[in-house]
């Protein structure tokens, strides 16, 4: 029923749009962008579910004791939830601007974080590097974000999703936009028995997608399950990481599996700081507030590690090496219990080696793997070399929106809105990049702004309040 409303309004668009021919020239070909891009799924959905490897299952031992293993909370995977949950985490017409996505700052080939050391955001850079999310839904974690936001994953999935610097939509302005959708009530169908959108459910589906992505066909992992060997440099890289590194990073031996990033040790300790204050040093992390001398910030997975540079709460170590360099060499000259002052002085061949060990900890299929990829193809784009795009500020619409357009001649554009039944509500010129739409006497409910220019037209839903 929605798609054939949905086909219904494009036509009456069309329509319209004929109607007001003798307005401009005339044109050789209406090129319709559809705003309602589908995602592309298989008709069987990927399996999400994932069994724990036995060898991750060893408890681990580390120089501060015996510690919880990685998986007294193993999460419960639906596939369709989690296919859901793929497509809300790609969808940008989620965010108030409809332009970024979770998968933005995100990325897939990036182990889900971002090569940059801020994300920008809507309009400010983040505050912090954006962290992977790899590996989340099997180890203990009791914390997340950088400055240990909040307790578990449903509550930091929340947050970004109302933040006004990140997708600022309000809940109702994303629930609203689901709705409006012609593809989300079957999928909420398929994946809870009922086309029912809430916030609990888009939540939940987000929960279920990002808690399956893990890394497990990693070198270090094959090695610990017998199906490869370390090198040579590998094994002693691993001594030396047991050695200085595993205090905070969690201890491992030829048989034994660590998550690389242990939630459970008390990093708000300033027995933990690990030596690295970065740009602002106003920024005091996990601290804010508490009038401790040092700032202190989570310590993150190290799995998949070659793929999340750059590196730091502020992304300030720019790549490996540099990672390498810093605890060897250039740490401040203070007291911490756990490392030596000034830096462990590693010699070139110990820097090498531990390079060699960390790079183990990452799974190149990961990144490929097509089940946690964009299920939006752009499908619907011209052929042509033509990629014009208009976009709204705020949208939905309370008073006033500002019209963006981008990739357009430097020359008049016609625009024209419509309402849900074909009718014409405005028709109106605009001569520069923005326009300013007034909503005045528009009722509730959801719109078609058609932009043209020449022999090229695209449309755009704008949802009025």
């Amino acid at each position: 029923m929605k798609r054939a409303h949905l086909l219904f309004f494009i036509l009456a668009g069309i329509i319209m749009i004929s109607a007001h021919e003798s307005n401009f020239n005339k044109s050789k070909a209406i090129v319709l962008v559809q705003d309602d891009e589908n995602p592309t799924l298989p008709t069987v959905p990927f399996g999400y579910k994932f069994k724990t490897p036995k060898h991750i299952k060893v408890p681990i031992i580390s120089s501060w004791g015996f510690q919880n293993n990685d998986t007294i909370i193993l999460p419960v995977i639906d596939d369709d939830v989690a296919t859901l949950g793929r497509v809300l985490f790609y969808d940008k017409k989620l965010s108030v601007k409809e332009d970024i996505s979770c998968g933005t700052c995100h990325k897939q080939a990036n182990s889900f974080s971002e090569p940059v050391a801020l994300s920008q955001g809507n309009p400010h850079k983040t505050k912090h590097n954006s962290l992977h999310l790899n590996d989340l839904g099997w180890t203990s974690n009791t914390s997340f974000f950088w400055a240990r936001k909040t307790k578990t994953l449903y509550e930091a999935i929340q947050l970004p999703l109302k933040d006004g610097n990140e997708i600022g939509a309000t809940t109702e302005d994303v629930l609203a936009k689901i709705s409006l959708s012609d593809y989300y009530p079957a999928l909420f169908k398929k994946a809870y028995g009922d086309d029912l959108i809430s916030e609990w459910r888009v939540v939940n589906a987000l929960t279920q997608f990002i808690q399956s992505i893990n890394s497990f066909e990693s070198k270090f992992d094959k090695e610990n399950n017998g199906k490869s060997k370390f090198t040579l440099a590998e094994f002693r890289g691993s001594i030396i990481f047991n050695r200085d590194c595993g205090i905070c990073h969690s201890h491992v031996g030829p048989s034994q599996a660590s998550k690389f990033g242990n939630g459970n040790l008390k990093i708000e300790s300033v027995n933990l700081f690990n030596g690295y204050t970065g740009f602002d040093l106003t920024d005091k992390g996990a601290t804010e507030g508490l009038g401790t001398k040092h700032p202190l910030f989570k310590t993150p997975t190290l799995r998949n590690l070659a793929f999340t540079a750059p590196y730091m709460h502020d992304g300030g170590i720019k790549d490996l090496d540099a990672l390498i360099d810093f605890y060897s060499d250039q740490l401040p000259n203070i007291n911490l219990i756990h490392v030596k002052a000034g830096g462990f002085s590693y010699a070139k061949a110990d820097k090498e080696n531990l390079k060699a060990f960390l790079l183990t900890l990452s799974d190149s299929t990961m990144v490929k793997n097509e089940k946690w990829s964009n299920p939006f193809k752009n499908n619907n784009l011209p052929s042509s070399s033509y990629q014009a795009t208009v976009n709204a500020y705020p949208n939905p619409v309370s008073n006033t929106a500002e019209i963006r357009l981008k990739g357009w001649p430097e020359e008049t554009k016609n625009v024209y809105l419509y309402d849900n039944s074909g009718r014409l509500m405005l028709e109106d010129k605009i001569y520069y990049e923005s326009y300013t739409l007034d909503r005045k006497d528009l009722a509730a409910g959801a719109y078609i702004m058609v932009v043209r220019c020449k022999d090229k037209s695209v449309n755009y839903k704008i949802m009025v309040r």
